[in-house]
C-alpha cells in the first residue's frame, strides 16, 4: 500500500492480528465511516482494534503497518504514528537500506515529477529519522549503509530489534529514546 502527504511517500503492508471472542470464535469488527468504506477481502484483512493515548481516550483504527520503503523531500524524516487507518508498528527489513538490498515489489516508480522533489530515504541520502512513540519493532538491516544518518529517536515501546540495524551507519552519533519520567 503507498501513504502519500506533501513531504512523504511510504510503501507499507498490513500486519494484523485476529481478534478472538471470549467464545472462542474470530471476530472481524468494522468501523462505520460515511467517509469511508473499507472492504474486508481474503488478501487483506483489516480487523478493528482499540489503542489508549496518553490522554486516556481510545483511538480507533483498522490493523497495524509496517513500513517497507520511504520517500521523502528532505534527508531529515518524520514517520506518522498512522497511515490512513493502520496504526504503524513496524519498521521492515532494509526499510532505510540502499535500493541494492531491497526487494522490488517494495519500490515505487515515481513520475518525472515526483523524481524532481522525492528522494529515496536510504543510503547516503538519509540525515536523521524520527520514529513514531508506536513502533515496537525494528527489521535487520533496518538502516544498513546509511552513511551520513547522523541522529535516530525511538520510542519507548520498541522492544525487539533485528540485527546490524546500525550497519555502516558511520556517522551516527545520537539515539534517542524517548519516554515518560516514570519509565
Amino acid at each position: 500500500m503507498i501513504y502519500e502527504t506533501e513531504d512523504l511517500i511510504i510503501i507499507y503492508k498490513i500486519d494484523t492480528d485476529r481478534k478472538i471472542n471470549a467464545a472462542g470464535s474470530e471476530e472481524i469488527f468494522c468501523k462505520k465511516d460515511a467517509d469511508k468504506e473499507l472492504n474486508v477481502t481474503d488478501d487483506e484483512e483489516i480487523f478493528f482494534k482499540n489503542y489508549e493515548e496518553e490522554n486516556g481516550s481510545g483511538t480507533e483504527y483498522y490493523g497495524e503497518a509496517e513500513i517497507l520503503r520511504v520517500y521523502s523531500r528532505t534527508p531529515c524524516v518524520v514517520i506518522p504514528g498512522i497511515l490512513d487507518v493502520y496504526k504503524v508498528t513496524k519498521v521492515g527489513e532494509y526499510c532505510f537500506a540502499e535500493m541494492s538490498h531491497v526487494e522490488e515489489k517494495y519500490s515505487v516508480e515515481l513520475d518525472n515529477t515526483q523524481k524532481d522533489i522525492y528522494h529515496e530515504a536510504a543510503g547516503n541520502y538519509i540525515l536523521e529519522v524520527m520514529l513514531p512513540e508506536s513502533i515496537n519493532s525494528i527489521g535487520r538491516n533496518a538502516f544498513y549503509n546509511c552513511r551520513k544518518l547522523k541522529s535516530i529517536t525511538v520510542g519507548a515501546a520498541c522492544e525487539e530489534i533485528g540485527g546490524d540495524i546500525f550497519m555502516n551507519c558511520r556517522s551516527l552519533h545520537t539515539i534517542n529514546v524517548t519516554c515518560n519520567v516514570n519509565e
